[in-house]
């Protein structure tokens, strides 16, 4: 069964990039400290060039700041490929904007139990997930069949979908009250023109 992350794209790309730019600081700032660390040794060593201590210090000193240096830079361009990552992903879709209506139009007696989306990419195979290509498969449970009927309804007032159909409808119990499980396909306007 294929899940899908019904959380907006663009609230997914904000944590993403506020995550990869409070990296890209630290370790900015961690590499920045490193190279002020050792600007100040190599200007210590300058003034104290005639020294002979300052000559034995001065050929380790920039051989124990190598590893660091490129340890840092190794960092420094991870996290500008995760930050280049974090572009990537603004693209997809915002599912609140078709959900919160269909929640608004599920009312006190309708309850759902499964979402399922498959889109029209070349990627998602209808036929393995069970739902046609740019469909939205609804499953759930109402009171009563004219509440699941008044379901269907209002989801076709909604405009957002070509076609909602219907598919089953079941007597269930739930609690020891009396239910009707239902399944519903809406198609999105470019599924419905094709049936």
């Amino acid at each position: 069964m294929n899940s899908r992350n019904l959380v907006p794209a663009k609230h997914v790309a904000q944590q993403r990039r506020a995550r990869a730019i409070q990296r890209w600081a630290l370790i900015n700032g961690a590499y920045l400290a490193v190279l002020l660390v050792a600007g100040i040794a190599y200007a210590v060593a300058n003034l104290a060039g005639n020294s002979p201590d300052s000559a034995q210090d001065g050929p380790d000193r920039p051989k124990n700041l190598t590893p660091t240096l490129v340890a840092l830079r190794q960092k420094s361009s991870r996290l500008q490929a995760d930050l280049l990552g974090v572009t990537g992903v603004e693209d997809r879709p915002d599912w609140s904007l078709l959900l919160n209506p269909v929640a608004a139009a599920m009312g006190d007696n309708i309850v759902l139990s499964a979402i399922r989306f498959a889109g029209a990419s070349p990627e998602t195979s209808g036929a393995a997930s069970g739902v046609k290509p740019n469909t939205l498969h609804l499953s759930g449970m109402g009171r009563s069949y004219p509440d699941v009927t008044d379901f269907v309804l209002r989801l076709e007032q909604l405009h957002y979908f070509g076609r909602v159909q219907l598919l089953q409808t079941s007597p269930t119990a739930l609690h020891a009250h009396d239910s009707v499980g239902f399944e519903i396909d809406c198609a999105l306007p470019g599924a419905a023109e094709g049936h």
